[in-house]
């Protein structure tokens, strides 16, 4: 048997390079490649569950059938106009009456708080709708008590029609299609 010769370089054939090099590519392609997607779910009634929530961050959005709500984490960069709901963390100043300075204070909002602000938009949305759509859509709040009691809003159209919710690929609020 002839003992190999370290001192001399290895040669491969083609093929035992790409049998070699075909799984790390795969793996590089994978892993590399991959950008998170957006959540999505389509459906007539749909449930969002922010009971227990509290870690939606500054940046996260979620969009419910073309009206999108940001998350801001400070009164600097919370948007008026816009449907601006506050992050799990929120921080704002707040001028100290002995003397005079600002302070910033932190304001933790829960899952729940968010909910119960987002069906006001709700509200809203529905009140100036003819002006915003024109087609008379409105989104409903099915069941005001699940939300008072669990944090678990849902949503549907009042024509009863399919519509889309999406959000920021970590949006930490599950949703899924009510029965």
């Amino acid at each position: 048997m002839k003992q190999p010769n370290l001192q001399e370089p290895t040669t491969m054939n083609m093929a035992e390079r790409i049998k070699w090099a075909l799984p790390f590519f795969c793996l590089m392609i994978f892993l590399g490649c991959g950008s998170p997607q957006e959540k999505a779910i389509t459906g007539k009634h749909i449930e969002l569950n922010f009971s227990g929530i509290n870690n939606i961050k500054e940046g996260y959005w979620i969009e419910i059938d073309g009206y999108r709500f940001n998350h801001y984490a400070t009164t600097e960069t919370y948007e008026s106009g816009d449907f601006s709901l506050p992050a799990s963390d929120f921080y704002h100043e707040e001028e100290r009456q002995d003397t005079g300075e600002l302070t910033k204070l932190h304001e933790p909002f829960t899952g729940m708080d968010i909910a119960l602000r987002m069906n006001i938009y709700f509200n809203l949305i529905n009140e100036t709708n003819p002006l915003l759509r024109g087609d008379g859509f409105q989104l409903r709040n099915t069941s005001p008590q699940l939300l008072m009691l669990t944090g678990r809003l849902r949503v549907m159209r009042a024509d009863s029609t399919e519509f889309t919710i999406r959000a920021h690929p970590d949006y930490p609020v599950p949703f899924s299609l009510v029965d």
